[in-house]
């Protein structure tokens, strides 16, 4: 943990002079750990950190999506998922809600059905708020869909906290009941990734075609 970053301020101020330094090095990862996600991304979709609009990208026309509303902190990030939603053939212009703010901004107002936490845990400056927030704006029988860097294998300057797989699965367990998950490592037999899906409630199904 950075010492200097002590309150929403300052955590501004470190994440937009550090954001995008790495970009280059998520571009090529973006399907090896977001495939597993398609089947089970739909109705109205939250996307934490969108960053230049690669994942929105690729999810962002999914048929059974309702709405789409993508977050940053940062006017770059915003202003670079809009021009990748703008790019010939990619046709998500007016399609998707593009807003910067703070995921705890956000309340339970609204609710979603999906939410995608990609790459953006190891950013926050409480990890475990930010599950519960995510949590606390989920529909009942929805979904939770994360990835974080696994130990340092993605490490990047503005990164706040590495995780294992033990230390991710105890973050999860943090969550209230009832909800049901499972985590996995990705590009095994060199761990890049930990996945995750968590879904509120009592009913477990976990694929739906």
């Amino acid at each position: 943990m950075n010492t200097k970053i002590k309150d929403r301020e300052s955590y501004q101020r470190f994440y937009d002079e550090t954001s995008g330094l790495y970009t280059n090095r998520h571009v090529t990862g973006q399907w090896a750990r977001c495939h597993w996600m398609l089947p089970i991304i739909k109705g109205d979709v939250l996307e934490v950190g969108p960053q230049w609009g690669g994942t929105t990208k690729i999810f962002g026309n999914l048929p059974n999506i309702t709405s789409y509303l993508a977050i940053d902190i940062t006017d770059k990030h915003i202003e670079e998922t809009q021009k990748t939603l703008e790019m010939p053939g990619v046709d998500l212009v007016g399609k998707v809600e593009l807003k910067k703010c703070f995921l705890e901004d956000l309340t339970s107002e609204r609710k979603f059905t999906t939410i995608l936490l990609l790459e953006c845990l190891e950013h926050f400056l409480d990890d475990q708020l930010a599950l519960h927030h995510a949590f606390s704006l989920l529909e009942n029988f929805g979904n939770i869909l994360i990835t974080v860097p696994y130990e340092d294998a993605t490490s990047s300057p503005d990164h706040l906290r590495s995780y294992t797989l033990e230390s991710f699965t105890a973050l999860v367990q943090t969550l209230p009941q009832p909800y049901y998950s499972w985590i996995s490592i990705l590009c095994e037999p060199t761990p890049l990734w930990i996945a995750c899906q968590i879904r509120k409630g009592e009913e477990w199904v976990p694929w739906e075609f």
